[in-house]
């Protein structure tokens, strides 16, 4: 049976579970605690394209846009056939370039106002 380029193999117990646990803690709407299971992860395995997108997920929640970019293009090495690297990489550069506008906004305004 002949698999596909970007077929991913599951962690092994019990670092899959830890990943399970980190997605609920996402979804309860806890990134911290999220991120605090994913570094129960085996350090090896931390690489993991599963475990590099739920990281993804959380600094995306906390507009951590450098971190993302960086998982974002490890994702594309990876798994450079599927399409949620590329989409994640997308999203990472229109809010990075939507923060250092409003960066760059702020600047403005502090200027015009300090003078």
């Amino acid at each position: 049976m002949k698999t596909h380029p970007d077929q991913i193999l599951p962690l092994p117990p019990p670092d899959e579970h830890h990943l399970r646990a980190a997605e609920g803690w996402l979804e309860l709407g806890n990134p911290v605690e999220a991120n605090e299971e994913l570094e129960r992860i085996q350090p090896t395995l931390r690489a993991h394209p599963g475990v590099l997108e739920l990281r993804w997920q959380i600094y995306a929640r906390a507009a951590q846009w450098d971190a993302c970019l960086a998982i974002a293009n490890a994702l594309m090495k990876l798994s450079p056939h599927t399409p949620q690297p590329w989409l994640h990489r997308s999203y990472t550069m229109h809010e990075k370039a939507n923060s250092y506008q409003f960066v760059g906004r702020l600047s403005d305004r502090h200027f015009l106002f300090s003078q």
